[in-house]
């Protein structure tokens, strides 16, 4: 059922007794005093009129008092489950969803209320758009990876140049066309193609492909195949739950976003990983040019130093300098007719990683930055959370916020450290799997309590324990839906 309007609609809602608005899990109590086919008005105790509308006929009759159970607010939309506030008896999930899925019309069949219990636990709503548009995605997304045949991969080369950045569903759309397209030029006319083997990597197959057209590989096409290939790559790791991550983020399903958000999940393909790997290769070709001389030692300059953490401007500027200098890179290799598929495959893999960077903080406060520290080139990742509200606006909340902070260095490793803080209080737990570590962190803890008194902050609880599972973006969902708190330990709820 979906509330369509209220009498006060500056304060919203408001549940019995509390001058506040509605959150999930509220009960709104009320008489039905008008009721349609498809509309009722409930008057509330405290004098609230609420028109809800719903889409399959209901045994209600006026006079009636009913209960609407508050489970869905996204956005300025608010949905509740009705009911009997006579006889209110709680449902268990089965209930609640196929509840649902009937006021909503919905067909109740096992997919889809599968896909709608990860909707209600995503906090999502559950509507015919929302799980159409899913089943279309996954559909595509199978479609497009389940049978990789010469003629589709023909298609996605016409299209390697902006594929990378078309949702799932369309691109499905727009290959089946080429492939058509492709297939009756050529009815009078037939390619002799070797068939492909499956198990072989995207690159590979494309590579044959190429090698039986006789399509020689240049600069440009060597970087076809290389966006080609990630495109494969990308939606090789599109699931149910990157997609929903993406699409509760208001992105898109792109093989692009897919790739990116599996990299991160994986703790895998960092940005600083990708400079020291584009360094490498710099230095493999410098010896016979100048111009890559001086490369090198500019992509040693991308890497951020502790001390300007705290310099924004900093930060961006060094961003700015990894896209400047990824296209003198590709510039440079152009002029020199160098060609390297893996060369182009990570020139392109870095700007699709700053691209999905700069698309996740529209909705969310991430930091991913290649950093120096004790003359180790890394990478450092830190997620502040917020509330829900302050999380969509991008909005910090100095006073009550979730800090995640990733690292990885030679000689220490992998480590995490979660800082939470409410007011001025400030409980810490740090995670590694090296027991040597473990023991350094804890005999500096006496320390770091003084540093934070200095600094108007107390220590009220710190741990040191094992790493389960590393810190993604999955983790800010996790976190903020209150679910995984007990994974990491109970003085993050303070």
């Amino acid at each position: 059922m979906r509330i369509d309007s209220v009498n006060n609609p500056v304060l919203g809602i408001k549940t019995q007794g509390q001058d506040r608005k509605i959150e999930e899990g509220d009960i709104i109590r009320g008489k039905i005093i008008d009721i349609s086919k498809e509309n009722m008005i409930i008057k509330t105790s405290i004098g609230q009129t609420i028109t809800a509308s719903f889409n399959n006929n209901l045994d209600l009759y006026l006079g009636q008092t009913v209960e609407l159970f508050i489970n869905n607010i996204f956005g300025d939309q608010v949905f509740a489950e009705l009911r009997d506030g006579n006889n209110a008896k709680p449902l268990n999930l089965n209930e609640k969803i196929v509840k649902i899925l009937n006021e909503m019309d919905i067909p109740v069949k096992q997919d889809i209320t599968n896909l709608a219990k990860i909707l209600f636990k995503y906090d999502m709503p559950i509507n015919k758009e929302v799980i159409e548009k899913i089943i279309g995605l996954q559909s595509s997304i199978k479609d497009l990876t389940g049978n990789i045949t010469p003629e589709k991969i023909i298609s996605l080369l016409f299209l390697a140049d902006k594929a990378n950045d078309t949702p799932a569903d369309m691109l499905n759309k727009m290959i089946l066309l080429n492939q058509n397209n492709i297939k009756e030029a050529y009815m009078n006319k037939p390619m002799y193609l070797n068939s492909l083997n499956n198990d072989a990597s995207a690159t590979d197959k494309i590579l044959s492909v190429l090698k039986d057209l006789s399509i020689p590989l240049n600069g440009n096409m060597n970087n076809l195949v290389s966006k080609a290939a990630s495109i494969f790559e990308g939606l090789g790791t599109g699931d149910i739950k990157k997609i929903l991550f993406l699409i509760s983020n208001d992105m898109d399903v792109t093989p692009k976003n897919l790739l990116a958000l599996a990299n991160n999940i994986k703790n895998d393909v960092k940005i600083g990983d990708m400079l020291n790997q584009l360094l490498e290769k710099v230095e493999a070709i410098e010896t016979n040019s100048e111009e890559f001389s001086q490369i090198k030692n500019d992509i040693k300059k991308l890497f951020i130093i502790p001390e300007k953490l705290q310099d924004s401007s900093y930060i961006e500027d060094k961003i700015k300098d990894i896209v400047m200098l990824s296209k003198r890179i590709e510039e440079g290799l152009h002029r020199n007719s160098f060609h390297d598929i893996e060369f182009n495959k990570l020139l392109n893999g870095i700007k699709d990683k700053l691209d999905f960077i700069k698309a996740v903080n529209e909705n969310n406060n991430y930091f991913h930055m290649p950093l120096l520290l004790n003359h180790q080139r890394s990478t450092l990742d830190i997620y502040i959370i917020n509330d829900k509200q302050n999380q969509k606006q991008k909005k910090s909340n100095n006073d009550n916020a979730t800090v995640l902070i990733s690292l990885d260095l030679n000689h220490i490793g992998h480590i995490e450290s979660i800082i939470t803080i409410q007011r001025k209080n400030v409980s810490l737990v740090f995670r590694t799997d090296d027991n040597n570590i473990k023991d350094l962190i804890n005999s500096k803890l006496i320390s770091l309590n003084h540093l934070l008194k200095e600094k108007g902050y107390v220590l009220i609880a710190s741990t040191v324990t094992n790493i389960d599972e590393k810190f993604s973006l999955n983790t800010i969902s996790d976190i903020q839906r209150q679910e995984k708190l007990k994974d990491f330990h109970l003085d993050l709820r303070v």
